[in-house]
């Protein structure tokens, strides 16, 4: 199996692919990463129709979906389309006792942009059909930002900017929210307790308001916008964090349910000691101390 090709599609920690079956199983222990052994095995049949491999099977995905693109009017129209100037907000620091953050970002955010610009596909995957992209690589984020990353990503930024920069002025109009961290695509507010359930209330309604330049109102309804709720806790070290994420959707009385924690900041070169430690609570094995150096296997002491 091509696990170099495995990796960049879908960002999966495996700091050493000799030992890639073992960090499967190992990150399929968390919430987050159960999908995975699935995902491996839909891989494996991915590759198996690729006569000339995966990675020429993706470049020529790649080829017919960014020219395709360059010749919409959408394309035409956001290169004419003068987005407003907007801010940004570096985050501060978070306690290390845990604080309660809604976060907002912008989901499939460089396609949606070409979708408010006349695209005529409401989703990626019916975008990739037209173009005869294999279902597998359809699902692949980081594919669809390599695609979108020959399309003048910086114009492109800058109109997701420009939405963002709208939805916060709302929230911040209508809400209690302390504003920790914004960028061209994602917002994190800090919320208390007390009021996080009446702010969640809030936000999905702001949502119905906020809309990519030149929506219809009925786009404005489905705005492409996913909300999450977190809970940051400091490691100790700087600017790493286990972070608890939680479904804005599901509550139990008035607490939310936590769905999976995961890592923030931690080095790729120590991501499963931490993983090991902070998330699954579990001793360290051999291979949690194994990382990549120039190509050659390295560890950490124990």
């Amino acid at each position: 199996m091509d696990w170099t090709e495995f990796r960049k599609l879908f960002k999966v920690p495996i700091p050493v692919p000799e030992h890639a079956e073992y960090y499967i199983k190992t990150l399929a222990k968390s919430p987050k990463y159960e999908h995975l052994p699935n995902l491996v095995e839909s891989f494996r049949e991915f590759e198996n129709r690729c006569a000339d491999g995966v990675r020429k099977e993706k470049l020529k995905a790649l080829d017919r979906l960014v020219e395709f693109l360059r010749g919409t009017c959408a394309y035409k129209n956001m290169m004419e389309y003068e987005p407003q100037p907007t801010t940004t907000h570096d985050i501060r620091h978070i306690c290390s006792k845990g604080e309660w953050l809604v976060g907002l970002d912008l989901k499939a955010a460089n396609f949606n942009v070409f979708r408010s610009m006349g695209l005529p596909f409401y989703y990626w995957e019916d975008l990739c059909k037209e173009c005869e992209v294999d279902p597998f690589l359809m699902q692949s984020k980081s594919f669809r930002q390599v695609v979108f990353g020959n399309l003048n990503p910086k114009r492109n930024q800058k109109i997701q900017a420009e939405v963002m920069d709208r939805v916060k002025g709302i929230i911040l109009d209508v809400t209690k929210c302390d504003i920790v961290y914004q960028s061209h695509d994602e917002l994190l507010f800090e919320v208390h307790p007390a009021i996080l359930g009446d702010t969640l209330d809030s936000i999905n309604t702001i949502l119905c308001t906020a809309s990519f330049p030149d929506d219809s109102p009925d786009r404005r309804r489905h705005h492409p916008t996913r909300v999450f709720v977190q809970r940051r806790f400091h490691l100790g070290e700087k600017k790493q964090y286990r972070i608890d994420h939680y479904d804005p959707n599901e509550r139990d009385g008035h607490k939310q349910k936590i769905e999976y924690s995961s890592l923030l900041g931690v080095p790729g070169n120590r991501f499963f000691m931490a993983f090991k430690e902070h998330i699954l609570f579990e001793p360290l094995e051999e291979p949690d101390y194994l990382f990549l150096v120039d190509g050659k296997i390295a560890k950490w002491e124990e």
